[in-house]
């Protein structure tokens, strides 16, 4: 019988992931990991015992075909019940392995810095890693051998959005879907970065206006002095046609469609300068709006 594989794929954009975002999502695949070495742990307790008690009936059944003591050789009965009762538990630690193969999973965690990547098999380490340095990839992958189940996650730090996601595959549909949701319900939550992209073409056209803004105001506040305004005129004509043509790309990169705020604080280095940014934008703006109001509304 063909079992049919299920796969959801879950692109993520415009996403700001703190550690605590990144801890909660590795987190839950580690819980998952470990709830399926729970599952297995008490198949792998009784085959022991099993083994165990294979090990006793072939000292039976050697003694019987080789022993020297006939006296303490076992009987005709005892070796042919040894004989089944061996061949029974083959067949149920058979099974067993079936069951343990079933949940034995992989997981394994993979961070980009700078040009170093690094691999972990354990939660507490790619925790540490994501408190200590600023990683500008993330990977996560949870997977069977046999690809029955697959969770993929990939997350990087940059201002291209594709190549972002949450990958899930499987043969179980509920395993899937459950998994899915969970993980979406978790992406849904994290803080949305500005998409600047979508405002790009509107800012170029603001930076071709102020300067235009601050000739009137110029010639406004200084009529007489003709020949100081034409030169800041002229000035202002260069600055409106050569600012539009670097600021904005510029500001792109100050929001990236995927930010990774991990390491000490100071290496987030976008949010520093997006403070900056808007103090400045600000001292500009508010001086700007009480000179038009002085100009277009005077007292």
């Amino acid at each position: 019988m063909t079992r049919i594989k299920l796969e959801k794929s879950l692109p993520i954009t415009n996403k700001i992931l703190t550690i605590d975002n990144l801890n909660d999502l590795i987190e839950t695949i580690n819980n998952e990991y470990q709830r399926e070495i729970q599952e297995r742990a008490p198949f792998l307790k009784d085959k022991e015992n099993l083994e165990r008690r294979i090990n006793k009936l072939d000292e039976i059944i050697e003694e019987r075909l080789y022993g020297n003591s006939e006296e303490k050789k076992p009987n005709r009965e005892q070796y042919h019940q040894a004989l089944t009762e061996r061949s029974e538990i083959r067949d149920s630690i058979r099974y067993m392995d079936e069951i343990i193969q079933q949940h034995t999973f992989i997981i394994t965690y993979e961070t980009v810095v700078g040009n170093e990547i690094n691999s972990f098999n354990d939660y507490e380490s790619v925790i540490r890693a994501i408190r200590n340095e600023k990683i500008s990839q993330i990977k996560i992958r949870f997977y069977h051998r046999s690809l029955l189940k697959d969770l993929n996650v990939k997350l990087e730090h940059s201002q291209r959005c594709y190549g972002n996601y949450v990958s899930i595959s499987g043969t179980n549909e509920e395993w899937v879907r459950s998994t899915y949701d969970l993980l979406k319900n978790k992406v849904n939550i994290w803080r949305n970065q500005f998409n600047y992209e979508k405002y790009k073409f509107a800012t170029t056209i603001c930076l071709f206006i102020i300067p235009a803004l601050f000739s009137l105001i110029l010639n406004s506040i200084n009529p007489r002095n003709a020949s100081i305004v034409e030169g800041f005129l002229v000035v202002l004509f260069f600055i409106s046609f050569a600012i539009p043509v670097f600021i904005p790309s510029k500001i792109s990169e100050i929001f990236p469609c995927i930010e990774l705020q991990t390491g000490p604080a100071h290496l987030n280095i976008e949010e520093a300068k997006r403070n900056k940014i808007f103090w400045i934008v600000l001292s500009i703006v508010v001086p700007v709006a009480i000179a038009i109001i002085t100009i277009f509304y005077p007292k």
